[in-house]
C-alpha cells in the first residue's frame, strides 16, 4: 500500500508522455504545427533513433521529484 502511489503515477505519466510523444496528434506535434515549423512537425520523437534520447527526457522528468525530496529532506536535517 506505501508503493502504490508511486505505481499509480508513473503510469499515468507514462500515458501523458505517450500522449506529448503522438507522431499525429501529439502536443508536440501540434505545437510545431501552430508556430509553422513544418520540419520540425514531421519529425518523429518515437522512432527507432530517437526513442532513447525521448526516453531520456521523460525519465528525467518524472523522477527529478523525488530526488528533489530527499535531497531537501537532507538539507534540512529532516530524520
Amino acid at each position: 500500500m506505501i508503493f502504490l502511489p508511486n505505481v499509480i503515477a508513473t503510469v499515468a505519466l507514462t500515458t501523458l508522455w505517450a500522449f506529448i510523444y503522438n507522431p499525429v496528434f501529439g502536443l508536440f506535434h501540434s505545437f510545431f504545427k501552430l508556430i509553422g515549423w513544418q520540419a520540425a512537425a514531421a519529425f518523429t520523437f518515437t522512432s527507432i533513433d530517437h526513442i532513447f534520447y525521448a526516453m531520456v527526457i521523460a525519465l528525467i522528468w518524472i523522477e527529478v521529484g523525488f530526488y528533489l525530496i530527499l535531497l531537501m529532506a537532507g538539507i534540512d536535517k529532516i530524520p
